[in-house]
């Protein structure tokens, strides 16, 4: 890798169109032919570098949330279909184009993320058992490690 002089006019907007395209530091630093570590010493060092990045982060973030919240609930997609007329003697054109509504139902896999995350308490797979001793008090384990002696070789 190069080491570029920092630009802001240049390397600030392209921050952030990398960033807002769901790039990582690491891809930013290949993009622009520097390291990961000139990328997090722009971001310290030009407040202007940061904004971009953390702007274009931001935006990327906000539409993937936007569309599992989408495909958690379900929703409607407007599709074009151009109809296709038949002459009386058999041959065919395209006709008008119209666009009707189809629905798209909703996913049970985002659901179950959009759970699992957003109300966790009562959506996440492990569970936590506490047991207790006769006195009321979390029963405490030790873990013991067994000693095994090595198998006596045979020669």
């Amino acid at each position: 890798m190069s080491s570029q002089v920092y630009n802001a006019l240049y390397h600030d907007d392209w921050a952030w169109s990398l960033a807002v395209r769901g790039c990582t530091d690491a891809e930013i630093a290949k993009a622009m032919h520097v390291t990961r570590k000139t990328i997090c010493s722009w971001k310290n060092e030009h407040e202007s570098f940061a904004k971009a990045l953390t702007e274009g982060k931001e935006i990327a973030d906000s539409k993937i949330e936007r569309s599992l919240y989408k495909s958690a609930m379900g929703y409607y997609v407007d599709e074009e279909e151009r109809l296709i007329e038949v002459n009386k003697d058999g041959t065919t054109k395209l006709g008008d184009l119209r666009t009707k509504k189809r629905y798209i139902p909703p996913s049970v896999t985002a659901q179950i993320f959009w759970l699992k995350n957003r109300l966790r308490d009562r959506w996440r797979d492990v569970t936590k058992t506490e047991v207790t001793g006769d006195d009321g008090k979390p029963v405490e384990f030790q873990q013991v490690m067994a000693y095994l002696p090595e198998k006596e070789k045979v020669e």
